[in-house]
């Protein structure tokens, strides 16, 4: 099964238009578990942060009628599913808005990020080898071998690193989405009141 695609999000979410977009969908005789899931999803993106300029950490947004000790046992279990560590991740919940941190370091290692590192890793190694052999009898194409190699694994690298936190956050998405439609305990931010509330009391 592939990752959740990770589609525009064109406004807040609004539990109004979710109810009556399910009504219409039962209405026409469709799926409305699987249009609730995409509409929760659609709504969490636009509480998610890829990378947060201040400390590069993923941050994800929304709402919820449960403190932080509450909200924590449902996040260690999605952490845990998705193979992440149970405690790798901080939250914090103000005024009935939470705010999920994902530091930039948990963020980097996962998924396609350290494959990619595994695979510029060889690179390094094999132009490495590559250079050490035609070090004595030609030089200047041991240099070309090792700067090849440095170029091309560097290059990989990124773009692992940039493939990783989007399918990162695409899973994380999709948990967030599957807990708010099973037991509406938590539900998409409102446009960005999520972020103002919590920016502010961060700053108090």
């Amino acid at each position: 099964m592939g990752d959740p695609p990770i589609p525009d999000n064109d406004g807040g979410w609004r539990g109004d238009e979710h109810n009556l977009q399910l009504s219409a969908a039962e209405e026409a005789g469709l799926a409305a578990d699987e249009l609730s899931l995409d509409l929760f999803r659609k709504g969490f993106i636009g509480g998610l942060a890829i990378r947060d300029p201040l400390d590069h950490a993923m941050v994800l947004r929304g709402r919820t009628v449960l403190d932080e000790a509450q909200l924590k046992p449902s996040l260690r279990r999605i952490f845990t599913h998705l193979h992440l560590g149970a405690n790798n991740f901080s939250v914090k919940v103000v005024d009935g808005e939470f705010e999920l941190r994902v530091a930039d370091e948990v963020a980097q290692g996962a998924g396609s990020a350290t494959d990619a590192m595994r695979r510029a890793l060889l690179v390094f190694v094999v132009s490495g080898l590559a250079g050490l052999f035609f070090f004595k009898t030609a030089g200047a194409a041991s240099l070309l071998f090792w700067g090849v190699g440095l170029i091309v694994g560097s290059s990989i690298v990124r773009r692992g690193i940039a493939q990783g936190r989007v399918q990162l956050a695409a899973r994380l998405v999709d948990e967030l989405a599957l807990l708010a439609h099973h037991e509406q305990l938590i539900l998409p931010p409102v446009a960005d009141a999520g972020r103002l509330a919590i920016g502010a009391a961060r700053d108090d």
